[in-house]
């Protein structure tokens, strides 16, 4: 049983992902698990109070069961949906769900994985999604194989070259005089968003390795000497700044 698994991106890139097994994935669920019994139990405590005043306290007593019920099912699905992917469970394990094909889940597979959740949940805390983990080789439960999704560890390396850059400024911009966004293809530029969205995930070799397999073909088809230094992590987030549309400097001669 493998934890990684790769996809291919458009111009023949290839991103690699590092799975999250079973003890990370254990840990983030008892995380979530916690901060749903908690004020569960209160609201519970609540249900019971109002219960025991009879009339108006029926009424009471309905409202706040479907609110406990809205709670424990809204829980992971709205986290998920808000945070892409994540609870607050997997955002302390550094884990992330995404679709089998390395994109953004959306709704559809985050409603599906929840809906299924509690079957994964039988006979006790996920007994039975354990089990499916174990015989699937890329440690998904039934949610995900019903979802077509996988979690996915998010490794945060130190160093500030990893930390995600503020939108580049007109006056920032290093590589204006060699880029031609119009040459740009949709493929390259689908590549680029995806590493760019990724790279945080990526080892610091592995993340060089994309960045130049990404721009190599780029700088070629602008005509750019192979011997020039370039820092290609760089170009490809000047080359987004530019088809949004960013004015480049003035260029002079």
């Amino acid at each position: 049983m493998s934890d990684r698994f790769s996809i291919e991106m458009p111009e023949r890139v290839e991103l690699g992902f590092e799975l999250a097994g079973v003890g990370s994935r254990f840990c983030a669920a008892a995380i979530d698990s916690t901060l749903i019994i908690i004020p569960s139990a209160f609201i519970s405590l609540l249900i019971a109070n109002s219960l025991r005043l009879g009339g108006v306290g029926s009424w009471i007593a309905a409202f706040l069961i479907l609110v406990n019920f809205a709670a424990v099912w809204g829980y992971y699905i709205l986290f998920e949906l808000a945070w892409n992917g994540q609870t607050p469970g997997k955002r302390a394990l550094g884990l992330r769900v995404v679709r089998s094909d390395g994109y953004p889940v959306s709704f559809p597979e985050i409603l599906i994985r929840n809906l299924i959740r509690p079957v994964d949940f039988l006979p006790f805390f996920y007994g039975v999604g354990f089990l499916s983990m174990m015989l699937d080789g890329k440690w998904r439960r039934l949610g995900d194989l019903a979802a077509g999704t996988v979690v996915i560890k998010e490794r945060r390396w130190k160093g500030a070259e990893l930390v995600a850059r503020p939108v580049i400024q007109r006056e920032e911009l290093r590589y204006a005089d060699l880029i031609r966004p119009e040459e740009v293809t949709e493929g390259e530029l689908s590549a680029i968003r995806e590493y760019i969205r990724r790279r945080a995930s990526l080892e610091p070799d592995a993340r060089r390795r994309v960045a130049r397999r990404i721009a190599a073909p780029i700088l070629r088809k602008m005509g750019v000497p192979g011997s020039m230094s370039i820092d290609y992590d760089r170009f490809l987030e000047e080359i987004l700044a530019l088809k949004a549309d960013l004015t480049p400097p003035d260029r002079r001669g």
